[in-house]
């Protein structure tokens, strides 16, 4: 990023026009706009207050600090989780905002650390009543990313900040989020990169584009859709809805190669539902037995183009340390914990630890 450019996206982080820039400088609100339309650069007398005004210090303030590339991103990120695996989440967190303090203008940084985060609460089980500062430093990421000059950091903290605002029943503001956000659709980058790699006949660098699209369209995105529709079949009593949704979902994991997992999770959810013990025991023990399994995508013909970055076994355990944190904790599942099978299924996943 240029000064200008971190001048400009600074000051629109903070709130300020470039009138209270200039008046708190002692310079014109021209100057402010020379400055970050690149026509001309501050007296170097103005820099430290600029960059005292700006919240950063001289060298971002200069743009010393190159952006990072993305497997510098990567690397922070990995760095990241395997510091929450070995010393808990507190401990990756400290590690994650170190990293935002050392790059504070890399958008594609925080989008990812942001992320992270946010997914970490969940699959490192953090207590209810210890997550609030932690999701205030999360939240103030992803508004400071609503600005970002990045279209795809932008879209991905606009989706974030609207799914924060659902689930806290913030209505309003998410519909004015949503409001915001361009109607039209964008341009199929990778479509169209696939298109040319083909013509060139870079025929591996084809498969890897698109068979990434096919998963992260059918893992993130369509079957997030069926199980919100059967999600919305439940609340209206239309169980058979409800039910064959859940079979959708579940024959549209195995037909695409999904991990295993996916394929019993709809099922899972309507058997808690129903207060099925039988059915739900069956369910948990079947998903259960996928932690001795490592799912490789080099296995698959769809997606074995897609390099694999960790093992899903980790993932997996935990999945399975959440799923038993929430059924513990959710009133709809007491049904099971009172059962001594929930306590057996929860001895053997500790010796796995």
């Amino acid at each position: 990023m240029k000064i200008n450019e971190t001048i400009r996206s600074r000051r629109k982080q903070l709130g300020l026009t470039q009138e209270e820039v200039a008046n708190r400088l002692g310079v014109t609100a021209t100057a402010v706009y020379k400055w970050e339309s690149a026509s001309c650069y501050p007296d170097i007398a103005l820099l430290p207050a600029l960059a005292r005004l700006l919240g950063v210090d001289l060298n971002t303030l200069l743009c010393f600090q190159e952006d990072l590339t993305d497997e510098e991103i990567a690397g922070f990120a990995n760095e990241a989780v395997e510091k929450m695996q070995r010393a808990g989440f507190a401990a990756g967190f400290a590690l994650a905002m170190q990293r935002v303090r050392e790059y504070p203008n890399c958008d594609r940084l925080l989008s990812m650390i942001g992320g992270i985060l946010k997914g970490g609460l969940l699959m490192f089980a953090v207590p209810q009543e210890e997550q609030q500062p932690y999701r205030e430093e999360i939240d103030r990421i992803y508004r400071r990313l609503l600005n970002s000059e990045d279209e795809d950091v932008r879209q991905s903290a606009y989706s974030m900040t609207i799914s924060d605002c659902i689930a806290g029943e913030r209505f309003e503001q998410a519909q004015q989020l949503l409001d915001e956000l361009p109607k039209r659709r964008r341009i199929d980058v990778e479509e169209l990169q696939a298109t040319l790699c083909i013509a060139q006949k870079e025929y591996a660098k084809a498969r890897e584009i698109l068979e990434k699209k096919i998963y992260y369209t059918m893992n993130n995105q369509v079957m997030g859709c069926l199980l919100s529709l059967m999600d919305i079949a439940v609340r209206e009593g239309k169980m058979e809805d409800a039910k064959r949704l859940a079979d959708i979902s579940s024959k549209g994991a195995e037909v695409f190669e999904l991990w295993e997992y996916n394929r019993y999770s709809p099922y899972l959810q309507l058997a808690v539902v129903e207060q099925d013990k039988d059915c739900c025991f069956e369910l948990l023990d079947k998903m259960f037995s996928l932690l001795g399994q490592d799912w490789k995508l080099a296995d698959t013909l769809l997606y074995r183009d897609i390099p694999q970055k960790g093992e899903v076994t980790e993932l997996s355990k935990l999945l399975f340390d959440n799923i038993f944190k929430t059924i513990r904790e959710s009133g709809e599942a007491d049904f099971l914990v009172q059962d001594e099978r929930f306590e057996e299924l929860e001895r053997r996943f500790q010796k796995l630890e």
